[in-house]
């Protein structure tokens, strides 16, 4: 088992405070934080905008052939195929980034299993390869690429994109197709400036930095409590009868 009860009984509301976030003993600990957290939201709005976009044009083929008693065929299976990788990586990213976080943010200093490490190492190379590819071939179709009817005379196939006009067969032609490509790209930046700080951050991920201002300030911080400690500690309380005759001399006077 990667951890016990005593690395679940560092999982706590302090870890989110800044001060914790951008504790300087922890090398490019603040700095991978907010870059996985904002490769995390764009990537769900990215998964988000090609789930819209692919549920759009699913329902466009099926209501033509419906309408048309099946006799007309769309073809856009390669905008569907675009959207559909857009959904896959995007999420695989996010489960790889959300187990990053959560580890960076409650046991930065844990010792996890060389296989493990490079586990998360190369999955993340190939989660990002996949990201690079998905997002070119999405935006090669989109620009590039329209949908088309078969199964039917020219009017007949112009009255059908006339009746069912949203969304447009012409990809490049709809917004909702450049929000999502948008999205992707921004992602894919994103994707790419986590896995250089993840490389660059492994061989000092478990280890403090030496001579860091949290560590000293933290060990200056212990020395003081020790040093107010001590002498009440080693204190010398006066004897209870002493203590009972200056009470009573107090009451006299």
């Amino acid at each position: 088992m990667f951890f016990s009860k005593e690395d679940l009984s560092q999982v706590s509301w302090h870890a989110f405070s800044r001060e914790a976030m951008f504790d300087k003993r922890w090398y490019l600990r603040g700095e991978r934080l907010v870059v996985y957290t904002a490769t995390m939201l764009i990537s769900m709005a990215a998964q988000a905008a090609a789930t819209y976009c692919m549920f759009k044009y699913r329902n466009l083929r099926t209501h033509i052939q419906n309408f048309s008693m099946h006799e007309a065929h769309v073809h856009n299976s390669d905008i569907m195929a675009s959207t559909i990788l857009s959904m896959i990586f995007p999420t695989f990213l996010s489960l790889m980034l959300n187990m990053e976080y959560f580890l960076l943010l409650f046991w930065p200093g844990k010792k996890l299993p060389s296989g493990y490490v490079a586990y998360k190492k190369w999955g993340l190379v190939a989660v990002s390869g996949g990201m690079l590819g998905t997002t070119i071939l999405s935006t090669v179709v989109a620009a590039t690429r329209s949908a088309s009817i078969s199964g039917v005379d020219s009017a007949t196939a112009k009255q059908l994109t006339d009746l069912y006009f949203r969304p447009p067969f012409e990809y490049k032609s709809w917004p909702q197709n450049i929000a999502w490509l948008v999205l992707m790209w921004i992602t894919l930046v994103l994707n790419h400036i986590s896995v250089i700080l993840k490389l660059v951050a492994l061989p000092h991920d478990g280890k403090e930095v030496l001579g860091s201002s949290s560590s000293e300030s933290i060990s200056d911080e212990l020395d003081s409590q020790d040093a107010n400690v001590l002498p009440v500690i080693g204190e010398k309380k006066p004897p209870f009868d002493i203590i009972v005759e200056e009470k009573s001399l107090a009451s006299a006077s």
